[in-house]
């Protein structure tokens, strides 16, 4: 596979998921296309890292459906913050209404698991550009 250019900087990637094996292949993908990643494994922990991050996250990849904080309520407190609430979210799900639910959410763009890397990539230039 064709590594895409990303432009001049590597993208700072925030992926927050809670199937920790799933969020390490994300990670190995974004990071062997010249990423900088950031994870997390639920929305609230996500949401603290993206608060506190030093150099300012460029795209966050977020699942739908976890535990103590879900895809949902992460974007909710995301988006009544003015500091974070721009940062582009991509929402990965494998439920069946997922496209849908992220329009509701006001995400940037969706990708039904299992993700496909290049699809992936392809979304991170699009939304990091």
């Amino acid at each position: 596979m064709e590594k895409p250019q990303l432009g001049m900087h590597s993208p700072r990637i925030l992926v927050i998921d809670d199937n920790s094996e799933l969020r390490e292949s994300l990670v190995e993908v974004l990071r062997g296309h010249g990423c900088a990643v950031v994870e997390a494994c639920d929305g609230s922990e996500g949401l603290k890292l993206l608060r506190c991050q030093k150099k300012k996250i460029d795209l966050v990849v977020l699942d739908l459906m976890m535990p103590i904080m879900n895809g949902a309520t992460f974007r909710w407190h995301q988006r009544s913050d003015p500091s974070i609430a721009k940062v582009p979210v991509l929402v990965l799900s494998s439920v069946q209404d997922g496209e849908k639910s992220a329009r509701v959410l006001g995400a940037a763009g969706y990708l039904p698991k299992p993700v496909d890397p290049e699809e992936l990539m392809a979304a991170v230039k699009r939304f990091t550009s």
